[in-house]
Parts: structure tokens; sequence; C-alpha cells
């Protein structure tokens, strides 16, 4: 059996070192650390043969470069130890990629089985030869993902995505007004997904303000299903910002509990509020909360919370009335003016919250191979292709894109 030999020249290489053709090895191609996914590299002339003995794929299909084989990796040890649920994809017909749980000890096991069956671990040097900056940044996000959805987008990105963006426009390229209106027209839809890049490897910020004991830290526990925060049926019980990690349909995000925010507040109370008013600035999504008692304040609370050098409000901010059981006789018309009516006690209308806390990230749909920025430099070399005065520009910050960094 043999695969096809590969004709993307982006595709990875472990490196040959000081070692032969003949050679098997093998080296963990993500990052340290906790992970949604991590990928072992397995290259050498016997690779095909020592997958047979080990992986054992859903469909018996001959192994084509590129494809994506789902199935069990059965190691060495199959009677004390439960196969792992792996994704293997051939990149030619001595290297491929296996792609599993990120925890340590999937990634320890597949290592253990290789190094029995003779493989080398290669563990000093990055493991890519020749490969594009686009893909060492693809690699570097994917070992910080923390969930299968944001592990997937950036597997897209690795494979396609903007790599094939790049690739195709340079390729292409004409000294015409035509080439360059598509590339800037592309660049502008493409940096609209910034902020989803953003979420692949930090957890979307969820902030709750509002008066005191309005039930800010019993709604963020009825959210996360524990008690995170501190609740008592005192004013000004949280002092501090307190942070709670979760997942929302498939992504991450970090809801944080902020002092209660009143005009009226002592000195140590005063700081809490502070604090308070700068984590707000900084939220994906400000959920301004109320309860029936306090309803009436809702306009000033949004005053509070406007920001210093102009008359806008959070570009993003949500109103939530909590304690929706003790409205007077189940009367909720008075407030209709509220986006979102829930019981934290009870768990009314936490659903759709939860839902509607992520409905932004879910509405950018994403089509296979469509490209997405993984980071900060991505997105800035994006905005220099659409300001750029020529086409000779745009291709020049194209390869930069691919390759290198910009001033």
């Amino acid at each position: 059996m043999s695969v096809p030999k590969s004709q993307d020249s982006s595709k990875a290489r472990l490196q040959k070192a000081s070692y032969s053709e003949s050679d098997l090895l093998c080296t963990v191609l993500t990052g340290t650390g906790r992970g949604a996914v991590a990928v072992v590299g397995l290259r050498g002339g016997r690779a095909l043969e020592v997958l047979s003995q080990c992986f054992q794929p859903a469909t018996a299909v001959k192994f084509q470069s590129g494809q994506i084989r789902y199935g069990q990796w059965i190691g060495l040890e199959t009677k004390s130890l439960a196969p792992e649920s792996v994704v293997v994809t051939p990149i030619s017909d001595d290297l491929f990629e296996i792609h599993c749980h990120g925890g340590p000890a999937a990634v320890s096991r597949i290592i253990s089985d290789l190094q029995a069956i003779g493989a080398t671990r290669v563990r000093s040097g990055h493991p890519y030869h020749g490969q594009s900056l686009l893909l060492a940044e693809a690699d570097e996000v994917l070992s910080r993902c923390t969930t299968s959805k944001t592990a997937s987008i950036t597997m897209q990105q690795r494979r396609s995505g903007m790599l094939k963006w790049v690739q195709d426009h340079i390729h292409s390229f004409r000294d015409s007004a035509e080439w360059g209106s598509k590339v800037r027209e592309e660049a502008s839809e493409i940096l609209k997904r910034r902020t989803l890049g953003k979420v692949l490897t930090e957890p979307f910020r969820v902030v709750f303000c509002g008066q005191p004991n309005v039930g800010k830290s019993s709604l963020l526990n009825r959210i996360v299903g524990y008690d995170r925060s501190i609740t008592f049926d005192l004013a000004g019980t949280t002092r501090d910002v307190l942070a709670a990690s979760t997942v929302i349909d498939g992504w991450p995000v970090e809801l944080l509990d902020t002092a209660g925010i009143r005009e009226r507040a002592g000195a140590i109370e005063r700081e809490g509020i502070d604090r308070a008013m700068q984590v707000a600035e900084t939220a994906d999504l400000l959920l301004l909360i109320s309860e029936p008692k306090q309803s009436d304040q809702l306009f000033a609370m949004m005053k509070l919370l406007q920001r210093d050098d102009s008359a806008s409000f959070h570009p993003n901010m949500r109103t939530v009335l909590n304690k929706c059981d003790e409205a007077e006789n189940g009367d909720f018309s008075q407030f209709a003016s509220y986006d979102y009516l829930v019981s934290a006690l009870h768990g009314d209308g936490i659903e759709r919250l939860m839902v509607d806390m992520v409905s932004d990230l879910n509405q950018l749909k994403l089509e296979e191979g469509d490209p997405v920025p993984l980071t900060a430099r991505q997105n800035h070399v994006l905005a220099k292709i659409i300001d750029a005065a020529g086409e000779h520009d745009r291709k020049r910050l194209l390869n930069c894109l691919m390759d290198g960094e910009v001033g």
C-alpha cells in the first residue's frame, strides 16, 4: 500500500535532521499545555505499516493524501486500555498526522506505542521544515484551543482557509484594478471575522453589571451550574470581580460578576464599583441586570455606565430583568423595555439567555475553507491590504501575510 505524494508545497514536513529516509520519526506537533486537540506527526518509510498495527479506521478505504480518516487508536495494550478516538490525515506516502484528545494521557499513549514499535521521538527544534508563518501561527493557536469547535475552526485554517486564500491570490496576480478590487473586497469580509478568530484562544467575555442585590451572583451560579459566586441578601456583598469559565454551544465563555453599582457608596464599596466600570468597558457582551423593585431605575443605571468620552453606551449591551417570579400578579407588561426576563432561582428564561449570549458568534456561519484571521498580526496585515494604494503593494502584503511581519 502507498499513499500518492501530495503536490501541495504548503504541507508540513517533519525535519529530516540527521536521520535517513528509512528511519521512523514521531513528534508532538502541537504546543505543550491544555488543548481540545493534539497532533502527533509520524514520518518514515514504515509509517503506513506502523499505523496498520495501531490504528483501526472506521472504513476500509485506501489512504489518500489530504483525506481525513476517523477511527480508533487500539495501540499495543489492547487488553488493558480502551481504544482512543482519533483522526488520521495522510500528508504523503511517508508522512501522517494523528489528531487525538489534547490531554497528556492520550498523547503519551500514542507516542509510547510508536516508540515501542521502533519510532524515534524528535524533541529538539521545530518539527516542520520550510512552513509558512501562517501555518506556524495556526499551530500555536491550535495548542491553546479549549473546545472541539474552536479546534475544528483552527484546523480548517491550517489545512486551507487563510493559507489557500493567500496562495490563490498570489498565484493569480495580475496588475489590474479587477484583481486588486477582488482582493480588497475579500480582505474586508475576512476582517469581519476577527472576533471569531479572537475567541479561538480567548474566551468570550460576558460581564454582569447592575445595582446591588439584583441577583447577579445567583444568575452567574445558575448559568455555570455551581456556586462560583458568593450570594447573600445584603447590598454590596460582591466587592471584587469574580470570574467563572464555562462553554456555551461549543464556545469558551468567561462570565464576570461585578460589584453592585450605585451612586451613593462608601470608600471600600466605591473601589469595587470602579473595578466593575473598568471591566464593563472590556466586555464582549455587557448584561445590565435589574429586578422588579428597581425596574424603574434602568435608564439611570444605563447613564451610570455611559462612556465618559461620548453619549454612547456599550456597543453590545443587553438588559436583563432577574427575579421575574417576584413580579406583582405576574404582570410583565411593565417590563417590555427589557431584552430578557429571567429567574435565577427557578431557571425561567435562562436557556434563551445562554443561547443569545453567543448568538453573534453563531451568526458568523462558516463554509468549509472560509478564511478566518487567527492573530492580531493577521488582522493588521489584512487592514493594510484593504488600504493599500496599488496592486503591487497588495501582492507584497499578501506575501507578508504568508511569511513575515509588516511594519
